[in-house]
């Protein structure tokens, strides 16, 4: 019992612990960019004893999900740029097929007032 107790108040103390915040304007000026690229690949094998039926298919997707940020002084500019395309091959198909395509381009500029 007091084990399970001490482990819940140490959990309590995680879940409840902040961080201290930082100001707006202690962020340097110029470019800042951070994002990622993600390249997933999926496969499906089936015999052709499989009672319960199934097609062999091999996919891969690719997502890029980015933001390019430029502050300087009283003016800011966000960009994000969100992308994937995903393409399925199926066994006897003469062709691979496109499964998802998305392109996203997200711009906003703003100027504080002082």
């Amino acid at each position: 019992m007091k084990k399970l107790l001490a482990m819940g108040l140490t959990l309590g103390l995680f879940l409840t612990a902040s961080a201290q915040e930082t100001e707006t304007d202690s962020i340097p000026n110029g470019w800042k960019t951070d994002g990622n690229i993600q390249l997933l690949f999926n496969q499906s094998a089936f015999n052709a004893e499989w009672t319960g039926g199934g097609t062999s298919s091999i996919a891969g997707n690719l997502n890029l999900n980015y933001d390019f940020n430029y502050k300087m002084d009283d003016f800011t500019w966000d960009n994000k740029i969100l992308a994937n395309y995903g393409l399925t091959k199926v066994k006897g198909d003469d062709f691979a097929r496109k499964t998802s395509d998305r392109f996203e381009l997200n711009s906003v500029a703003g100027k504080r007032d002082q």
